[in-house]
């Protein structure tokens, strides 16, 4: 016998009635082959918890039927298309350092649309809090953007792990707090700024693709995007496996007394004795 779906309020429309299960982002835009993605939370980073593998992309029951079948008759189709240039373009950067990749040509406010409709299905409710606006910017397709209401960001993403932040916030010593919703899984990662000012200024503005009507076809062309990893579950983190493991270095001298661990770890790493050092204090390298 068929389950029945699972009732509760759904995250777009805000109704009370059976959820279907939402792709985050739609099943289509994950390409022919697939993959696995890890998210993880940053509790259970702290937990050594390793987070949730989801097969062909992050899933979770958030949104009505309606809604999920709006939003993906709307702009699911033009964010695939969307998703696939970005992921042949990841493909051509792997071969050559600069592949000539035709310009993607297609509809800008379809793609941020659903950028903003899989930001608010993979929140817990609190982004619609923050920005009552985005409803209506999402179940009307054909409402625009005013210049600047919405700080869109993106960038290249190759990282086989994904990255979900629901609305979070950024810290940094001496700095305003930066408040943000990140959603990442390849081949793009996107940044929702909601209050303060990204402490990390590379990915590139998109904002622009909210103002543009829906059926205005545009050419998208991005030279500065630039090639982001998202190793860790923290919003706005974009280092290296190598600079993780600088810093993890750094920190685990700094615990032992160390009088100059930016130098030593520096040494360990040049030396290759850091997967000893880390073994030595009980960690992964």
């Amino acid at each position: 016998m068929a389950k029945e779906p699972l009732a509760g309020e759904c995250r777009l429309c805000g109704q009370f009635g059976p959820l279907s299960r939402e792709h985050i982002p739609p099943k289509s835009s994950l390409g022919s082959s697939g993959y696995a993605v890890t998210v993880q939370s940053g509790d259970e980073y702290f937990d050594r918890r390793p987070g949730r593998i989801y097969q062909r992309g992050f899933h979770a029951p958030v949104l009505c039927e309606q809604c999920n079948s709006l939003t993906g008759a709307w702009y699911g189709g033009e964010f695939a298309r969307w998703s696939h240039w970005g992921r042949s373009l990841i493909e051509s950067m792997r071969r050559e350092p600069q592949p000539l990749v035709s310009a993607f040509r297609g509809y800008p406010l379809r793609i941020a649309k659903q950028v903003v409709t899989t930001m608010i299905a993979a929140s817990s409710g609190d982004l619609l809090t923050r920005r009552p606006d985005l409803q209506s910017f999402v179940l009307n397709r054909e409402e625009v953007a005013k210049p600047g209401q919405m700080r869109l960001t993106g960038y290249l993403c190759p990282s086989r792990n994904g990255r979900t932040t629901g609305v979070a916030v950024a810290m940094k010593t001496g700095a305003e707090p930066h408040v943000l919703i990140e959603f990442a899984l390849q081949p793009f990662g996107y940044v929702l700024t909601l209050a303060g000012e990204p402490y990390d200024p590379r990915p590139v503005d998109i904002g622009w693709f909210t103002t543009c009507g829906y059926s205005e076809e545009r050419i998208i062309d991005l030279p500065e995007i630039p090639v982001l990893p998202t190793h860790e579950p923290f919003p706005g983190d974009y280092r290296t496996k190598d600079e993780i493991r600088r810093d993890a270095l750094e920190c685990m001298l700094r615990e032992d007394g160390h009088a100059d661990p930016v130098a030593e770890a520096q040494r360990i790493l040049a030396d290759g004795g850091g997967p000893t050092f880390f073994a030595a204090h009980g960690e992964e390298w």
